[in-house]
């Protein structure tokens, strides 16, 4: 039979191969062109020209083997932002990763206006929109371009779009950072994951592990834990840099956007929270094996480190994305030593407490208060697996969420029923196989969304910076609690809601809890790799603001 420290690496690897199912496909089609496959730009790859004749203005796109053009995201629009009817041939279908069944066009395709739907008796512009992607994997940003009305020539002509009337104007960055910064700012916002709800009851039984046992050498089991964490971090890296090399687009947390990877997690938090609850003995209990002088003892440990580098991957932390965002656009080697501060950091505090036993002979003598404290930390857990569930619900609707709340029905009956002897074990181990094979259920997959949701895109920052009002752009994930944290505190204030019904600010919300490429560019593009991501668009300035927002803060960015 395993040990219980196999056991625990078993699940551990399982939830870091379970991301991977999110798109086996893609995955499939990136990692088999991974060598040195080079995309066109994009004024490359999709080239277009206008052409006014009769009563009809033309713009064709003459478009690269290899990619292709999505029908439902031609967009165009007025001076004012008022959508112009457009005709267009029909696409061939396709069912895409991101959009579900859509319409696309290879090769060619012309969309043409009726000119008498536009105010030609005085000079105008149009702006027209277009997206489009590569068989490869890699899928471009919205782009949008000008055709202006010439009525003293009687024709359109190409040109600019005017600097305060684009999003893409005037746009301010965060300051460049160097290397050390990077690290700096990972190191601190790995410790400070320490403090989030998922994390901080292991390290805190981790902590208490350390009075309980008594060891002789406590400073390797911290080596081993940290070695763990780091080793994790540093693979995750791996992967989402081999992804976005391969062109997908992806960020730091698209782990969770994947059902599957989710759904996993609850199993282990609720297992977790019903280990502490006392509900059952497990010897390998949250350390993953109490008695780390013995036997497997360093190897539980460094189980541990993985699994508190999975359990911390739903959260963003100050000084992160800035780490995060400059990493993930050096080469190999500086990202993933970036990366490897980031764990370090998360590791650092119990490291810390291992090394200097006189950190530890701070705390309270062991007791029953320690027994009460461990019961205590089970209830952060039971709210992360509640709130795992509703991030679920929203993935892919009540059914797959019930679905999960089933597996952990099974679990319970299968660790209650385990207690018995005989052919009831057996009777345990179907139960637990159940659970398992609902991870592998085709319901847990990713619903399209509803057809009256907001799909994001820059045309809706646009279109209210053409009729001039201000943008705040809000980029968030239902897993994310830095933004849940602000969106409660600070988005939802008195004073800053006044601002959005004022009729001068627009609030415009992204939602990344599901994969989508536009999202993922427009991360980039304002030099951040994960959400939150909030941007302010006021008199020809773009503003990225902190992560950690205040009132003050966004009031301040519309003054």
């Amino acid at each position: 039979m395993l040990t219980n420290t196999a056991r625990a690496l078993s699940l551990i690897l399982f939830l870091f191969l379970a991301p991977l199912s999110w798109s086996q496909d893609s995955l499939q089609n990136t990692f088999g062109q991974m060598s040195a496959v080079e995309f066109l730009p994009v004024e490359e790859a999709y080239t277009y020209q206008l052409d006014a004749q009769g009563d009809r203005l033309t713009i064709e796109w003459l478009i690269e083997p290899g990619y292709y053009l999505y029908r439902h995201r031609f967009f165009v629009k007025d001076h004012a932002g008022n959508d112009i009817p457009w005709d267009i041939e029909p696409g061939l279908k396709k069912t895409d990763e991101y959009f579900g069944d859509v319409e696309v066009y290879y090769q060619f395709t012309t969309l043409s206006i009726a000119i008498s739907d536009l105010p030609i008796d005085r000079p105008s512009r149009l702006k027209i929109s277009y997206q489009g992607c590569a068989d490869a994997g890699l899928c471009y940003p919205p782009e949008t371009f000008a055709a202006h009305w010439l009525p003293d020539q009687n024709q359109f002509a190409l040109g600019e779009l005017e600097a305060p009337m684009t999003s893409t104007a005037q746009a301010t960055q965060p300051d460049t950072i160097g290397w050390f910064s990077a690290v700096l700012f990972a190191l601190i916002g790995g410790m400070i994951l320490n403090l989030m709800p998922c994390v901080f009851p292991i390290l805190s039984l981790k902590a208490l592990s350390l009075l309980q046992q008594h060891q002789r050498h406590p400073v390797h089991h911290g080596l081993a834990y940290s070695a763990g964490v780091v080793i994790s971090f540093v693979a995750m890296a791996a992967v989402l840099i081999a992804l976005r090399q391969a062109g997908t687009a992806v960020g730091w947390g698209f782990q969770l956007q994947s059902p599957v990877f989710v759904a996993a997690l609850v199993y282990v938090f609720f297992l977790l929270a019903l280990n502490l609850s006392g509900y059952f003995e497990w010897q390998a209990s949250v350390g993953f094996g109490e008695k780390f002088t013995q036997g497997n003892g360093l190897g539980a440990s460094f189980a541990t480190g993985v699994l508190a580098t999975v359990v911390a991957s739903p959260c963003t932390a100050p000084f992160m994305g800035t780490a995060l965002a400059f990493a993930l656009t050096q080469p190999t080697a500086i990202s993933l030593s970036i990366f490897a501060s980031l764990g370090f950091g998360l590791a650092l505090p119990f490291l810390a407490i291992s090394a200097f036993p006189s950190l530890a002979a701070r705390l309270p003598q062991p007791g029953q208060w320690m027994v009460s404290l461990k019961e205590l930390l089970a209830f952060p857990l039971y709210a992360t697996c509640v709130w795992l569930l509703w991030i679920i619900s929203n993935q892919i609707g009540s059914n797959g969420m019930a679905l999960v709340l089933l597996g952990l029905i099974a679990i319970t009956f299968a660790i209650w029923i385990w207690r018995a002897t005989g052919w009831r074990k057996y009777l345990a181990l179907a139960s637990f196989a159940m659970a398992t094979a609902i991870l592998f259920s085709p319901y847990l997959t990713l619903q399209e969304k509803d057809a009256d949701d907001t799909v994001f895109n820059e045309s809706l920052i646009d279109n209210e910076l053409f009729a001039g009002r201000s943008v705040l752009v809000n980029i968030t994930a239902d897993w994310c609690i830095t933004c849940l944290v602000n969106e409660r505190n600070v988005l939802s204030d008195d004073e800053v809601l006044a601002l959005f019904t004022s009729g001068k600010v627009t609030y415009i919300k992204g939602d990344w809890t599901r994969p989508d490429p536009v999202i993922t560019a427009y991360l980039n593009k304002h030099q951040r790799d994960g959400v939150p991501l909030y941007v302010a668009y006021h008199k020809g300035q773009v503003n990225v603001l902190p992560q950690l927002l205040t009132v003050n803060t966004v009031l301040e960015a519309f003054e």
